[in-house]
């Protein structure tokens, strides 16, 4: 289970009892003392004074808030001062116990970030015990504690049993730490860390963490035969994350037709990623998905600010994708119950799908921006402000975000009779070429609704319309009295692609032009047309709706930087801000991510009827 190096038969038994046995729960137990017993025979490290605490502590909290909350107690964790005696144990009353052998185990001989890998695994292996209500007998931890009889003579022997009971018994033991190395997995990648580094490599299938944990038990049999060998455990990892990156084509391509105006389509390509990966970057996505439809269906019913709205181009599965031959198709294990209830109006799945988000990052900034502006439209003024306060810290130098606090500060400060004095806070935001256009726009707005001049800030806006979103670029043009641009003239894409938007599949089958391109069937979409993606290497990807290629995309190192883009094609017609980095949209129906400078996709869409 959880020990590499075991001193005596206590530690023996920590392996091979936990499945020889039935589950216990908390309220039906008397071991509700035991983990003050524990601490109390090993001690206690705290964070304070102990830098390499006070990191597993925050990897603890850090996979916590990801894990699954089925459990009917509140996770709680300590590191006990047990350098002999690798081992992490999950007790009945929510405790987990991490002993400082196993922190050493973890770091040893690795870099910080492989280290920190392996302890959120194992935290998140515990964690998956802890939400399935799985325990040892109590004679076990009583045993752990030297307590009872269990403490002085041991536990009590186990009865002779036949070779099917015994056979039957491993089994149940394997599913279950199979089980719990499955959701311990994906915790600790859902949480942000390389879990692919536990895994060996092609050439050296030995050299992984299963086998460093579990090498000071080879010999003993008991063990083994209750355990999955580590080879096993690490295959069945390795069929789980290639199971992950069969599945990251959903999350890409739902990002690529959000940025399109196709939410409808996109929101079904995040759902089923959903199941794979609940992640918070995925949360954030249905929930900026459905506000963006709440726009488009109320748009005369909402208030004209502009409020945040962002999109995350990057999930944290991406890292993690291994290369190497392909194996079969992990089959469905335990995963954990995380899909919203389909219910209500889209602006409460909206606001349900963020909450989500921020529950699983407390220091996510887009889904705290993106909930704010939720809030703001239910009409909820204090819980928007209060999620904006909360993202302040966040990002302490971005004026964009302290002028959308400005905008709610002063709304709240006008119910009370204190506007005015509230619009001395914009004064710095506003200041220089560089203001933000958001921030610049909900001014003049203000200024207007008090009778003030804004005819300036109008102006300003106006001058940099190619930038604004179209709603806000007519409003800015109208109130300086300025004629809109109907758009630049069209600039061609810049790149040779091997199919045009708009082609029929069949007519491509014919002409055996996508004979070498990998497919993968991403199943209906929402007006229950089919899609499918199509795959040349790592360069060239087309999706297919329905029979007609919809949109080709180009990635890879050789798109150029952003300077080489506006050299080609100029300015673009639209920037759309993202977690991280920006989609540039030009007038002719194609669009760039770009991110460090660097243009990372380019996007080439058939035309919407």
């Amino acid at each position: 289970m959880n020990i590499a190096r075991i001193g005596g038969v206590c530690l023996l038994l920590l392996w091979v009892m936990p499945f020889c046995t039935t589950p216990v729960r908390a309220e039906g137990s008397n071991l509700n003392h035991v983990a003050t017993l524990l601490t109390k025979k090993y001690g206690v490290l705290e964070a304070a004074g102990n830098p390499q605490v006070a990191r597993v502590q925050q990897i603890f909290e850090r996979v916590q808030s990801v894990a699954d909350k089925r459990g009917n107690r509140l996770p709680q964790f300590s590191v006990v001062d047990a350098p002999e005696h690798p081992w992490a144990i999950a007790l009945p009353d929510g405790h987990i116990l991490l002993s400082s052998g196993a922190i050493q185990l973890c770091y040893h001989q690795v870099t910080p970030a492989e280290g920190d890998s392996r302890v959120a695994f194992v935290l998140g292996h515990e964690l998956a015990h802890l939400a399935k209500n799985d325990f040892w007998d109590p004679h076990i931890y009583l045993a752990m504690a030297g307590e009872g009889e269990a403490g002085r003579k041991g536990p009590p022997e186990e009865p002779k049993s036949t070779a099917a009971e015994r056979s039957q018994r491993r089994a149940l033991a394997w599913h279950r730490e199979s089980e719990a190395d499955d959701m311990g997995f994906l915790y600790a990648g859902i949480a942000g860390y390389p879990v692919h580094t536990l895994l060996g490599r092609a050439d050296e299938p030995h050299d992984n963490f299963f086998s460093l944990w579990s090498e000071p038990l080879q010999g003993v049999s008991a063990l083994h035969e209750l355990h999955p060998p580590p080879l096993e455990r690490e295959a069945f990892l390795r069929r789980r994350l290639e199971r992950l990156t069969e599945a990251l084509p959903f999350f890409r391509w739902g990002v690529r037709l959000a940025h399109g105006g196709r939410c409808d389509q996109a929101t079904v390509l995040f759902r089923h990623f959903l199941h794979i990966f609940p992640a918070r970057e995925v949360y954030n996505n249905l929930g900026a998905c459905h506000l963006q439809q709440v726009r488009r269906q109320q748009t005369k019913e909402l208030p004209p600010y502009w409020l945040p709205l962002f999109f995350d181009a990057e999930s944290r599965a991406a890292p993690l994708r291994r290369s190497g031959s392909p194996t079969e198709r992990l089959e469905e294990v335990a995963q954990p119950s995380v899909l919203p209830e389909q219910r209500g109006h889209l602006l409460e799945q909206a606001v349900e799908y963020l909450q989500q988000a921020v529950e699983a990052d407390a220091a996510y900034l887009p889904a705290r921006l993106n909930l704010a502006t939720a809030y703001f439209y239910q009409g909820e003024l204090l819980k928007a402000r209060a999620a904006l306060e909360e993202a302040l810290p966040l990002a302490p130098h971005n004026r964009e975000v302290a002028g959308w606090h400005a905008l709610l500060l002063y709304l709240d400060s006008q119910a009370h009779g204190l506007g005015e004095a509230a619009l001395s806070q914009w004064t710095p935001l506003i200041k220089g070429g560089d203001a933000p256009l958001s921030v610049l726009f909900n001014h003049a707005l203000l200024l207007e609704k008090r009778g003030k001049k804004a005819k300036n800030s109008w102006t300003r806006l106006a001058s940099r319309q190619n930038l604004l979103p179209a709603p806000h670029a007519q409003v800015a043009c109208r109130a300086a009295r300025l004629a809109c641009s109907k758009g630049k003239s069209a600039k061609p894409f810049p790149w040779v692609v091997p199919v045009q938007p708009g082609a029929d599949m069949d007519t491509l089958a014919r002409d055996k032009r996508l004979t070498d391109w990998q497919h993968t069937p991403l199943g209906w979409l929402q007006d229950k047309q089919p899609a499918t993606l199509y795959r040349r290497g790592e360069e060239v990807e087309l999706l297919d709706v329905d029979g007609t290629v919809a949109m080709v995309v180009l990635r890879g190192q050789k798109l150029g930087t952003r300077q080489t883009l506006q050299k080609k094609a100029g300015a673009p017609d639209l920037v759309q801000a993202l977690a991280e980095g920006e989609v540039w949209h030009y007038t002719s129906g194609w669009a760039v991510l770009l991110r460090d400078g660097l243009v990372r996709e380019a996007w080439l869409s058939q035309s919407k009827p």
